[in-house]
């Protein structure tokens, strides 16, 4: 057994457009966890190397592998996947917070509520943070009142102007 490192931060932010994978997720993760701690190299290339002369692809089994590994090097690792909601498949899913439950590493979440995925992680708390309309609205409202550029354009947070425009993204906002 090698002697822990410290500490590492590993973040995924999913989005409908990147069409994530659990793997790729994960592999993500061993990249940020090897940008900072550089000295890990010999683990990973460990496991790549082999593959690299068979000509095989790593597996998501030896990718899990790897990552277990070089968290078990560094020691606290922290890892934080923003928009678990946005995979667009629930097999990646799935498989990505069965994976997270395996791992020695504290995992932070951010995702609309799916609750038939919490099985799956079962160590999970849960907070709900919904943001309400009045509260995006006020956000709008306020954030146009305070931009300097539009000051001069618009007369306060009554301004029609500034009304119609908060309605309009409140409406089309979907909670986000």
């Amino acid at each position: 057994m090698q002697p822990r490192l410290g500490m590492a931060v590993a973040c995924a932010y999913c989005s409908f457009e990147n069409h994530c994978t659990a793997e790729g997720i994960l592999r993500s993760i061993i990249h940020q966890l090897l940008v900072q701690h550089p000295e890990i190299l010999p683990i990973v290339k460990e496991h790549y190397d082999g593959h690299r002369l068979h000509k095989t692809p790593l597996s998501l089994a030896k990718v899990v592998k790897m990552l277990n590994s070089v968290i078990g090097s560094i020691g606290e690792t922290h890892i934080v996947v923003d928009g678990l909601d946005e995979i667009s498949e629930d097999k990646e899913r799935t498989t990505l917070l069965q994976v997270l439950q395996t791992l020695p590493a504290r995992v932070l979440i951010f995702s609309r509520p799916l609750g038939i995925h919490l099985k799956h992680l079962p160590s999970a708390t849960v907070f709900p943070i919904d943001a309400k309309e009045e509260d995006i609205e006020r956000y709008v409202v306020s954030s146009l009142v305070n931009h300097l550029s539009l000051q001069e354009s618009i007369r306060g947070a009554d301004d029609p102007l500034v009304r119609e425009v908060a309605t309009k993204i409140r409406e089309t906002s979907r909670g986000m």
